[in-house]
């Protein structure tokens, strides 16, 4: 009787598992720079997202202000009575201009925690309706202001928002009647807990300021409502 045949068993080679082993390795890195240009993708869009959320808070805060001063004054930027540093005196566009931050902070002057090492300027220029890129003197009486947010991340990334004010709108155009009111400026004040306060608003047909009347008042008589109640 024959004994049944024994199967060989093959095994990898010596250089088939260092052929796989390159395969492998190659996969591998393969993968891992994948995950890292997405990580670092990520990293990016954040950082505009952060970009973006700065230079739109302080534009909003920018442009719910008058567009000239409502005391009166005719300096462009900050007058002996407002700072930089307060923004809650700013109450009209070129007071902020040349504004600059190192560390970003919200309307009452406290710093916004994740902004840290980020950086944020403000610039104001009369320009014409014709060529609002072209910045002209301080004292242009355009009726046309832009201003420019620029925000700059710790590494270096630049976000730019630019926006215009203007003087002139309908309301302008006549005097309210008496007894009329009109509301042309909202601003919004948001804030959450302890968190940052954040300033928005809009100009409402892009007034510089808010027209009211008083409401005509009928005036009684009550001396004459006695008299007649004594003739009863």
């Amino acid at each position: 009787m024959n004994a049944p045949a024994r199967t060989r068993r093959r095994g990898f080679t010596l250089v088939e598992a260092a052929v796989s082993t390159i395969i492998v390795g190659t996969m591998v890195a393969a993968a891992v720079s994948v995950v890292g240009a997405a990580a670092q993708g990520a990293a990016g869009e954040r950082a505009i997202r952060k970009g973006q959320t700065l230079a739109r808070a302080m534009m909003s805060e920018v442009l719910s202000t008058a567009f000239a001063d409502p005391d009166g004054g005719t300096n462009f930027g900050p007058d002996s009575n407002e700072s930089h540093g307060d923004r809650t005196t700013l109450d009209d566009v070129d007071d902020f201009n040349g504004l600059s931050e190192s560390w970003p902070t919200d309307h009452l002057g406290r710093p916004i925690p994740w902004a840290k090492s980020w950086q944020r300027g403000v610039q104001v220029h009369n320009v014409s309706p014709a060529a609002p890129t072209t910045a002209l003197a301080d004292n242009a009486g355009t009726g046309l202001k832009r201003v420019t947010v620029t925000v700059t991340s710790p590494e270096g990334r630049v976000t730019r928002l630019v926006g215009l004010k203007s003087a002139y709108n309908p309301v302008d155009a006549r005097a309210p009647a008496v007894g009329e009111g009109t509301w042309v400026r909202v601003r919004t004040y948001i804030q959450i807990g302890d968190g940052s306060l954040l300033v928005g608003g809009t100009e409402l047909l892009n007034t510089p300021a808010a027209v009211a009347a008083p409401a005509p008042m009928t005036l009684v008589d009550d001396d004459d409502d006695d008299d007649d109640d004594d003739r009863k």
